[in-house]
């Protein structure tokens, strides 16, 4: 059974995050919070599959830049999300982007983790 009716709950259960709970009303799926996190950086930090699909499929920005320059991309990456990043990059998330240090998603995995998990890659 889902844990979420609809994307509200998730905007909801975000919205008690120290960044936005200072905020008169829930965020918006693409709201950037005090710390420029935004909704799908904090379940994506949460380990949460189902709130990360939930927030694409109603228009969360894959591509948003954070605290830092880190994009959902370079988050997930970071916090071994691997199955998350790959649901990312299945929903157009942009490889290329850097960071504020200069560093794509993939330069935050291990040498040779990105190969091994997320297949050969152009890029």
């Amino acid at each position: 059974m889902s844990e979420y009716g609809s994307v509200s709950d998730v905007l909801n259960k975000c919205w008690g995050v120290v960044g936005f709970s200072s905020s008169e009303q829930p965020p918006d799926v693409n709201s950037q919070d005090i710390f420029g996190n935004t909704p799908l950086g904090i379940v994506i930090t949460w380990s949460d599959l189902e709130a990360a699909k939930l927030l694409v499929e109603n228009g969360a920005d894959l591509n948003i830049q954070m605290e830092d320059g880190n994009t959902p991309l370079h988050e997930a990456i970071e916090m071994g999300e691997f199955e998350i990043a790959r649901y990312l990059l299945s929903k157009g998330a942009d490889a290329e982007i850097r960071n504020d240090e200069g560093k794509l998603a993939r330069d935050l995995c291990w040498e040779g983790e990105w190969e091994g998990i997320f297949g050969k890659t152009d890029t």
